[in-house]
């Protein structure tokens, strides 16, 4: 019998995969996560399935579900106001550890570049209206998820991220922001950027939204030339912040 390939739901309901048994229990070292493989009929908390036991401490459900509703409620029309994209920052502020967990974290961060000389401009509520789209993305049919998913070759367990002399090369787009934003979250922590892999650069990041082939396609072609650099997730880097 051929093992199982595990399929599981990123927290903006984008599909990576697939993974081994073992792959999968090194992922939920760090939570719960839905996952999907043939013979189920949905989407499912791998904490559900025998054999597997999420050591990660996770946020509270209803914490999570009132962060989306509030999300949601601001969407409604489209538009992020400045007195909403405020009240979303009043609420992550009250609920400061929701800024320790994935996406929380971008959330938060992305709030307080917005409110650190002050000001709201109109840029910065595009920019957040297409952050909170992106979190609100609606879980995908599993089976059609499944077909087109795409294998990311990263460091099984993933590395210590250090920022002081090290390089990064960034490939995808991020949920944290354009590549400048990433660059310069990079160069205020004493690191350096590559605008694309070289034989020395230390990690190659890998962003959350709309991961493309030819991304896997550079990681193999680095890899093949003796490059040495550890291939993590934007989640994983952003943890490192």
């Amino acid at each position: 019998m051929a093992p199982v390939e595990y399929y599981h739901l990123d927290a903006f309901n984008q599909t990576q995969g697939p993974f081994t048994h073992a792959e999968l229990e090194q992922i939920l070292r760090h939570g719960d996560v839905l996952v999907w493989h043939t013979g189920l009929k949905d989407w499912t908390l791998a904490s559900q399935l025998p054999g597997f036991s999420p050591a990660g401490a996770a946020l509270n459900p209803a914490l999570i579900h009132e962060m989306l509703t509030l999300c949601t409620h601001i969407l409604a029309d489209g538009l992020v106001l400045e007195d909403e994209a405020r009240e979303l920052n009043a609420w992550i502020m009250r609920h400061s550890n929701i800024a320790g967990h994935w996406p929380g974290n971008v959330l938060a961060h992305r709030l307080r570049s917005i409110f650190l000389d002050g000001l709201v401009t109109a840029s910065e509520r595009h920019e957040l209206s297409t952050l909170l789209k992106d979190i609100l993305r609606a879980k995908p049919d599993p089976a059609k998820a499944a077909a087109t998913a795409i294998h990311l070759p990263v460091d099984v367990p993933p590395p210590v991220v250090e920022f002081p002399g090290r390089s990064f090369c960034f490939a995808g787009r991020f949920l944290y922001g354009t590549p400048a934003r990433c660059q310069l979250a990079v160069m205020e922590r004493r690191g350096i950027f590559h605008d694309q892999p070289v034989w020395n650069t230390h990690y190659y990041v890998v962003g959350t939204l709309d991961i493309h082939p030819r991304i896997v396609k550079q990681i193999d072609l680095v890899k093949r030339h003796g490059g040495h650099a550890k291939i993590i997730t934007e989640e994983h880097w952003a943890a490192h912040l």
